[in-house]
């Protein structure tokens, strides 16, 4: 099954990217290796790695008790860790709270205007983020399905970002040092590395 091998080990010599522990919320709690995240309450953390030019792909397993809040995306431009990613003009999120107008869709600028309407996502899902940072663009999946279409138009340093709009939630990312759950999208790097 997909799940069991996003824990098989990569041989590789590459510097994997984690979620960093110096640009995260006071909420935010990080744990197996800074891939584990766990948020009690509003709050984002960002990886170590920004990206400038290629085409990279990660997963995230939400493996918490509850999905509720969660946002899973990425950052490209200021950061504000106390924020949930999606909040800003800067960040865009898959945002995951079912019973919501705005659950299901793509968050950015504190609404849900864009990609409106996508299925939610819950616990034991694996939402894959292919951030393509030579033509400002990214494409989410859901257990290995692409949803709605890409988020264009980016600039600057784009950094996978993950956090909550306010609730508990967890989820465990791989950024290629261990076997992804799915396919990586043809030209894609496999996780995101230096």
């Amino acid at each position: 099954m997909g799940r069991i091998l996003l824990h098989t080990p990569v041989a590789s010599s590459h510097t994997y990217a984690t979620w960093d522990p110096a640009a995260k919320g006071t909420n935010i709690t990080l744990s197996t290796g800074n891939l584990q995240i766990h948020s009690s309450g509003l709050g984002q953390v960002r990886a170590t790695i920004g990206l400038t030019s290629g085409k990279w792909y990660y997963e995230v397993l939400v493996n918490g008790t509850s999905s509720s809040n969660q946002v899973i995306g990425f950052v490209a431009g200021t950061f504000t860790a106390s924020h949930y990613t999606g909040q800003d003009t800067t960040s865009w999120a898959y945002y995951a709270q079912s019973g919501s107008s705005e659950g299901g869709s793509v968050m950015h600028n504190g609404g849900g205007g864009v990609n409106s309407g996508l299925t939610n996502y819950t616990v034991s899902n694996i939402i894959g983020v292919a951030i393509n940072a030579d033509t400002g663009s990214v494409q989410f999946y859901k257990n290995g399905v692409s949803i709605g279409t890409p988020v264009t138009s980016l600039s600057g340093t784009i950094y996978p970002a993950e956090g909550s709009g306010g609730g508990d939630m967890a989820g465990l990312a791989n950024f290629g040092a261990s076997s992804f759950a799915y396919t990586v999208p043809t030209g894609y790097n496999a996780g995101v590395y230096t």
